[in-house]
């Protein structure tokens, strides 16, 4: 719910009687009017500018470093709270606008924009470069991660999937496999595995938090140190259901018996989820992070490899069981 202070800043937005300050630019005619006190609200700058020893005496003020459209996003944010902006160019523009009157909320707004907008399939060293500048410039770190984990994301197709053990405050593997992208955050999605009362645990790896989250008797389960990453591989995902086989399924983990979990996957409520499906369950089940696990039957996704290879958890187990409750 918004605060009152939002409410009212954006009906302020475009009142010419609350206009007492004006903004011209060198490569147009056209003006753009504010509110002195609602600028000095905001930004401290504005403040020192208006209300200060040296107060700025001129009207209009003569703005050099910024174009008109920038200018404007930048003063619809501060009024509106929302990024109105029509390319990724523009949103650079305004983080330096936003750094320059020392708004913070804009520059996170900004980053957030870009880290959720990048086509980072599209880009080539140069624009992985020119975004890392941007990031150094202005102490973007959340961006300078991204960016520098997808630079530096070389996995090999070539070779069959492998796991990687991860621990607390080591780099994340380069041969580390993408399987999804968050729609939620844009950030990359991998899978995790851990060990939870003697059996070992397929789950979603969330490299943004660097922990994984597994599905275990009804409840999830989180770890953040000593685990293992999936790298490699020529991966891809198979719809499935009911437990059934896929063709050169990765093999995930393994449970009571010996019994292999795949690697599963689904969307729940707009988030993806990856997790174990568990064949003598006929079901997958789902970590939903802090809370209760999730369970379904039909139309998930299982995680295969072209490149399949057995692991060592790949034999089969004693079939005799299969209809008894491993969990």
């Amino acid at each position: 719910m918004e605060s009152n202070l939002v409410i009212r800043k954006k009906h302020f937005w475009g009142q010419a009687k609350f206009e007492d300050i004006s903004f011209s630019f060198p490569d147009t005619n056209k003006i753009l009017k504010a509110n002195k006190f609602l600028l000095a609200l905001c930004s401290p700058v504005f403040e020192a500018m208006f209300y200060g020893e040296s107060a700025e005496k001129r009207n209009p003020i003569h703005i050099i470093d910024t174009d008109y459209t920038t200018f404007k996003c930048f003063l619809s944010y501060i009024y509106l709270e929302e990024l109105h902006v029509d390319s990724l160019q523009e949103v650079q523009n305004l983080v330096y606008v936003a750094h320059k009157y020392a708004i913070q909320s804009m520059e996170n707004a900004c980053e957030l924009y870009l880290i959720r907008n990048l086509e980072i399939s599209k880009f080539d060293d140069d624009d992985f470069d020119d975004i890392l500048s941007l990031a150094d410039m202005f102490c973007l770190h959340e961006l300078k991660e991204f960016c520098e984990l997808y630079k530096h994301h070389k996995p090999n197709k070539d070779l069959p999937a492998t796991w990687i053990t991860y621990k607390k405050g080591d780099p994340i593997p380069s041969s580390m496999t993408f399987v999804e992208i968050d729609p939620a955050t844009n950030w990359p999605l991998g899978v995790g595995r851990f060990k939870y009362n003697s059996f070992l645990i397929p789950g979603k790896f969330d490299i943004k938090e660097k922990c994984v989250f597994i599905s275990y008797a009804k409840k999830s389960f989180k770890c953040d140190d000593d685990f293992e990453i999936l790298c490699n591989g020529d991966l891809d995902w198979v719809e499935s259901e009911h437990g059934k086989m896929v063709d050169n399924a990765v093999i995930g983990g393994n449970q009571l018996y010996r019994e292999p979990l795949l690697i599963g996957k689904m969307t729940i409520e707009g988030e993806t989820h990856i997790g174990k499906v568990h064949r003598s369950h006929f079901r997958a089940y789902f970590s939903n992070e802090d809370k209760n696990e999730k369970s379904v039957t039909e139309k998930y996704f299982v995680l295969m490899d072209k490149n399949f290879a057995e692991s060592e958890y790949a034999y089969p187990y004693d079939e005799s069981n299969k209809y008894h409750s491993y969990v």
